[in-house]
């Protein structure tokens, strides 16, 4: 999520499409909505469709309302803010969203430079309708991510409720490369990984059912997410065959290290508890397993040398 940077020494590469806006006055729509636009409330709409607690999103409307939110940086996908709450220290929060693709820009143009008035109203700040109805601008149910540096694990959390009325849709999406699979995995690692509250084990039961997935198969997911990220994932999910060379090897090093007998099953090594499964990368991933039950999880840090992966997944 970082913008990309250039050889060491050189400058961070100037992104054209961001865009940053003042900090939001306190503030009341005249007929008491939130915000003072259809389609702002539209924003707003979408994420309280998607909270798994209204209460949370009651207090970020309550924050932005009074003034709580610093200045807004837009980027294609993404907006991000600093909102003051109960610490000095402002907590970063940030809403990745779902972005138009080219067929969808392409309708969108032709749409708003068929009529004069869609012109006029864009100029003026405006949003038609009719532009909406053609271009699909407005986010759906599950299209907005939030996430927030602060402690509170709701989904959202008020730092990042308080956001809602700001975004725009710009550009490419940031997560693109990520399917919804990956993204949801991704999404449910931000969260505790020990004492799970309610809110955050109905993330999981919700995050399954829309991939059709189990809360544990999702967990077990998260497990691999933590261990290495993306490439984790793939360890878990891809068995491959592994070229000669460090595969071959590794077995003869367990065993001088007085490590048990191994058993080879393309990028897999296994006893009846352990494992070892080496990735794409060139790390060696550590599993567990109760013995006999071939009901893998990961475990430990990953390691270039096996017996270091195994170690560490022993405690040794």
């Amino acid at each position: 999520m970082t913008t990309p940077r250039g050889a060491r020494g050189a400058a961070p590469r100037h992104d054209d499409r961001r865009r940053s806006f003042p900090q939001v006055a306190p503030r009341e729509a005249p007929d008491g909505r939130f915000a003072a636009t259809w389609w702002g409330n539209a924003w707003v709409e979408a994420l309280e469709d998607t909270a798994l607690d209204p209460a949370r999103l009651a207090r970020g409307k309550a924050y932005a309302g009074r003034g709580h939110v610093d200045a807004i940086t837009v980027t294609p996908g993404r907006v991000v803010a600093y909102v003051h709450g109960s610490r000095p220290r402002p907590y970063r929060t940030e809403i990745r969203m779902r972005t138009l693709g080219d067929d969808g820009w392409e309708r969108f143009l032709d749409e708003a430079t068929a009529r004069p008035d869609h012109i006029a109203a864009l100029l003026d700040k405006d949003v038609p309708h009719a532009l909406e109805a053609v271009a699909g601008l407005l986010p759906a149910p599950g299209d907005l991510v939030p996430d927030c540096s602060c402690p509170d694990d709701g989904y959202p959390c008020k730092h990042a409720a308080a956001r809602a009325h700001a975004f725009l849709v710009t550009g490419q999406d940031p997560v693109a490369a990520l399917t919804p699979w990956q993204d949801a995995v991704r999404l449910a690692a931000a969260h505790p990984g020990s004492g799970l509250t309610a809110s955050t084990r109905a993330l999981y039961r919700d995050l399954a059912y829309a991939l059709d997935r189990t809360p544990t198969d999702l967990a077990r997911a998260v497990a691999a997410w933590r261990q290495g990220g993306a490439a984790g994932l793939a360890v878990l999910e891809e068995p491959w065959d592994p070229p000669a060379g460090p595969f071959d090897r590794a077995r003869p090093a367990l065993i001088a290290a007085d490590f048990p007998a191994f058993r080879p099953w393309r990028n897999r090594l296994s006893t009846e508890s352990l494992q070892l499964r080496l990735g794409r990368d060139g790390l060696w991933y550590g599993y567990e397993s109760d013995a006999g039950r071939e009901d893998w999880w990961p475990r430990g840090a990953p390691d270039r040398d096996p017996v270091g992966a195994l170690t560490d997944l022993l405690g040794r």
